[in-house]
Formats: structure tokens, sequence, C-alpha cells
């Protein structure tokens, strides 16, 4: 699973009806790229249960996410390197 296969994927899963659980199996996926890994990152954020994940792939959404979490967001102040006017 890389890139390309992620714009074919959402696709279908807007598609579905909101009411529904969607389940995306991964028994078969073995290998992905970092793409594919936030995508289904983002994929579990929207309660989209991801079964038979293989642990390392489980491993790495969680190593995704952390570094997500700790990068710096543009509208916090120390992403804006906290510079303050000397008046």
């Amino acid at each position: 699973m890389d890139a390309d296969d992620i714009p074919t994927l959402q696709a279908q899963f807007d598609a579905e009806s909101r009411d529904c659980q969607i389940v995306l199996d991964l028994t078969d996926l073995n290998l992905l790229d970092r793409h594919a890994v936030r995508f289904l990152g983002r994929c579990e954020a929207e309660n989209i249960k991801l079964m038979n994940c293989r642990a390392y792939i489980r491993e790495w959404i969680e190593r995704e996410r952390k570094m997500r979490a700790d990068e710096p967001h543009v509208d916090t102040p120390s992403a804006q390197g906290n510079q303050r006017s000397g008046g």
C-alpha cells in the first residue's frame, strides 16, 4: 500500500454511510510506505477499525502519531520561535 492507493480507499470510505462501522482488514498487507501508515492512523482517528493489523504496522502507526503530536504547530508560540518585541 502506498500513496497512490489512498485516494481510492478514501473515496470508498466517503461513499459509505456515516451510520455504518467501516472495518479495514489488513491481513494481506505486508508492504506499505509512510503515507499509507499516516493514512491508517487517520482512519483510526475517524473510527475506522483496523482488523488483523500486523504488530510492526501498529507500532509504526503509533510512532508516527507520537511524532506528529510532538511537532510544533504553526499557531503555537514555540513554532513562532517565542519571539517577543523588546519595547
